[in-house]
């Protein structure tokens, strides 16, 4: 591996909990690309690992309040211990007429994004985040986004984020207990698999 593709990690950061560095990263990129959040009411569509992440980086951010949207309850719910100050299965459930500052879309379903816009407040910011199908459409109204003055932001992997990712998880910002659900050996991949598509587990680490 290249030199400059390289870097070291603190010796306060344990090697398995530096696997999550990748995907904090992402987030990472994701709010520098949205732009300040302090004082900002956010929501989040999504409680798997990504959406968790954005919420406890939203917090750290400064964001007035985090909603966190999932049509599994339970998942839901969980968003609570990464600091979501309300969560629920769908929008409707909520009293926020107005809508949100801020709106994070972090499962790529085509429906939450068409729901997404729909939630964000006039000249409120929505962060495309999760990764859609290539073939995925969704379909909007330009006058609505004109009217309201709606930003649509995009953010796809990480850029110049690496170290940042790294110094955040040393500093304790992630609640890696939380996310890190299940640690298996390696002769357990198979299960290791079956958990994944049960969406039973957060993030699944193997062990060789």
């Amino acid at each position: 591996m290249p030199e400059d593709n390289a870097i070291r990690l603190p010796e306060s950061l344990a090697t398995l909990d530096a696997s999550l560095v990748e995907p904090l990263a992402c987030a990472v990129h994701g709010l520098d690309s949205l732009g300040s959040v302090t004082g900002n009411h956010a929501l989040v569509y999504g409680a798997g690992p990504m959406g968790l992440i954005l919420t406890q980086l939203l917090v750290a951010s400064g964001a007035a309040s985090v909603t966190v949207l999932d049509r599994v309850l339970d998942r839901a719910q969980a968003a609570v211990r990464f600091g979501a100050t309300a969560t629920a299965t769908s929008r409707l459930e909520l009293d926020q007429a107005e809508g949100w500052d801020v709106v994070v879309e972090a499962t790529g379903s085509a429906v939450a994004v068409a729901d997404s816009l729909a939630s964000v407040r006039r000249r409120g910011r929505l962060l495309q985040f999760g990764m859609a199908s290539p073939h995925a459409e969704v379909a909007f109204s330009p006058y609505d986004v004109f009217d309201r003055e709606i930003r649509i932001i995009g953010s796809k992997s990480y850029l110049h984020s690496f170290e940042r990712g790294i110094d955040l998880l040393a500093a304790g910002v992630l609640d890696v207990d939380g996310l890190v659900t299940h640690r298996l050996p390696l002769a357990d991949y198979r299960t290791a698999l079956d958990v994944l598509r049960a969406g039973s587990g957060r993030k699944i680490q193997v062990l060789p």
